[in-house]
């Protein structure tokens, strides 16, 4: 709830109480949230997998923040088990280079985690499975608009 209620205060933030995104965040036409916040999709996650209520321009849609919040959890488990365990091996593949600067997007997410793009990573202990999501969400959404802390994410997550 305390992340719902920071999209609720957002500027020109509103609940849209239809379905199927019941809970999902619309702004006003100049579009004060990203994209990803405004489907409760933070890592802005495409296609309708991982629990998905339908999809916005190609990108899954959530029913709360936290329900996006636990798909974005879930990808990294697949990627853990596929041996894709490195910040420039999930960022190449999360956000492929025909869609993003993916070098300076990896860069970005090691530099926020303090670790090398190169370093082979635990995804499954909870505070560096947080840490990557969470550095992942401030480059999807914008440090400055993502609500997400790394404690938020790792309450979500369990």
């Amino acid at each position: 709830d305390d992340i719902l209620n920071k999209y609720r205060n957002a500027p020109d933030a509103g609940l849209q109480p239809t379905s199927p995104q019941r809970n999902t965040i619309s702004t006003s036409p100049r579009g004060k949230l990203p994209i990803g916040l405004r489907n409760n999709n933070p890592g802005n996650l495409r296609g309708r997998y991982h629990g998905a209520v339908g999809s916005n321009g190609g990108f899954a849609v959530y029913d709360s923040p936290e329900a996006g919040v636990r798909a974005a959890s879930k990808q990294l488990d697949i990627y853990d088990r596929r041996g894709i365990n490195t910040v420039n091996r999930v960022i190449g593949t999360w956000a492929p280079p025909n869609e993003n600067d993916t070098g300076a997007y990896a860069a970005r997410v090691a530099r926020g985690l303090g670790v090398s793009p190169d370093q082979p990573l635990d995804i499954r202990d909870p505070r560096i499975k947080s840490g990557l999501l969470k550095a992942i969400f401030d480059v999807e959404n914008g440090p400055d608009k993502n609500p997400h802390t790394q404690d938020s994410i790792k309450s979500i997550i369990g």
